[in-house]
């Protein structure tokens, strides 16, 4: 009787830690499920929780979560500070969506910091296993900064294959708003080479559509203005 007393404790002692340990994963997961509705609102959610009470494989998932929900927010983020850890966990793994955005998320430091030769590293690999798990959302996202490094680099030829790759990809994932921010990319990139009258063309057929849809997308016709009269300067990242 005694024997089962002390292993019905330990059992309940057990289920308790198991409960306890899996709290902080179930708030993560219920962050990475709108992250990509709601980034703003993940990012409050994930700046509540103390990353020191967090375990090594909760604390990797937290900083890909928290390096995503920055960069969806419009945060440049430089320092690798964060998402190296979930580098060290999840860039070994054969495959996955962790993989994945973790390559990419990583590919983006590196961009923010102009080392576009790493980032490219990293940018193809995320791409190749969207590829395979054939997510257009995330074959566009990482064909899109593809496309980004290549145009800093001067190889405009290029970087129009992979920006047409994110505008198909962006709307048969039924992604608009980056389909449209697509196009004007497209646009720029024509002009850099000399097909202007393509790019021309493309942003006034935009801004014609835009223009008729109530309410208007002003943030959209800003950057398209800008892409068509400073198409050789930088480009605004917009990853959203």
């Amino acid at each position: 009787m005694l024997m089962k007393t002390r292993f019905l404790t330990y059992f309940l002692l057990l289920c308790a830690v198991l409960v306890s340990c899996n709290r902080t994963d179930r708030r993560l997961r219920d962050i990475d499920s709108i992250m990509e509705s709601a980034p703003e609102t993940a990012l409050e959610q994930l700046q509540q929780i103390n990353p020191k009470e967090l375990s090594e494989s909760d604390y990797a998932f937290y900083a890909l979560q928290f390096t995503q929900a920055q960069t969806k927010c419009h945060i440049v983020v430089d320092s690798d500070s964060l998402i190296s850890a979930a580098y060290k966990k999840y860039a070994a793994r054969p495959s996955g969506n962790l993989k994945m955005r973790t390559l990419f998320y990583n590919a983006m430091v590196f961009f923010n910091k102009s080392d576009f030769k790493s980032s490219m590293k990293d940018a193809v690999a995320a791409y190749d296993i969207a590829k395979e798990s054939e997510d257009s959302y995330w074959i566009a996202k990482t064909a899109e900064l593809i496309s980004d490094i290549l145009w800093y680099v001067y190889n405009y030829s290029q970087a129009e294959i992979y920006e047409h790759e994110a505008v198909e990809n962006y709307l048969l994932a039924g992604r608009i708003d980056n389909h449209r921010y697509a196009l004007c990319d497209l646009a720029s990139i024509y002009m850099n080479e000399n097909k202007m009258n393509e790019g021309i063309m493309l942003i006034d057929s935009l801004y014609m559509f835009v223009t008729n849809e109530m309410p208007v997308d002003s943030a959209l016709l800003e950057y398209g203005k800008c892409k068509s009269v400073c198409s050789l300067g930088k480009r605004r990242v917009k990853f959203a």
